[in-house]
């Protein structure tokens, strides 16, 4: 459930690779926003960004995917396209966060068109 209490049959793929704090904030906005799973895809960080996720967010809704090495932002995009099966799938950056509302307008947006 999100704070608009319902979640969405979305869900968000975030490529990261050394975003340190940022790529919790990013995973903590997609989670309160309603994303249905959060697929992290790292490309062999070597900074505390995968440590400190690890140690402020334990949600089943989060997969981390480790590549091991930098594969690439497109390669690793397909990686967690891969790993998910939802209707529909936001690719969103390490360095970005949903606002309020943001993910049921995208949604709603999609789904009237």
């Amino acid at each position: 459930m999100t704070r608009q209490g319902f979640s969405h049959n979305c869900d968000v793929v975030i490529v990261n690779y050394n975003a340190g704090k940022l790529l919790t904030e990013s995973v903590q906005s997609v989670l309160a926003e309603g994303a249905r799973h959060v697929f992290v895809v790292d490309n062999g960080s070597h900074d505390d960004s995968l440590t400190h996720l690890a140690a402020s967010v334990s949600d089943a809704r989060v997969t981390l995917i480790l590549n091991g090495q930098n594969l690439g932002f497109a390669a690793a995009c397909n990686i967690g396209a891969r790993a998910s099966n939802a209707n529909t799938l936001l690719f969103l950056n390490p360095d970005s966060v949903l606002t309020e509302g943001s993910l049921r307008r995208m949604m709603d947006v999609l789904e009237s068109d």
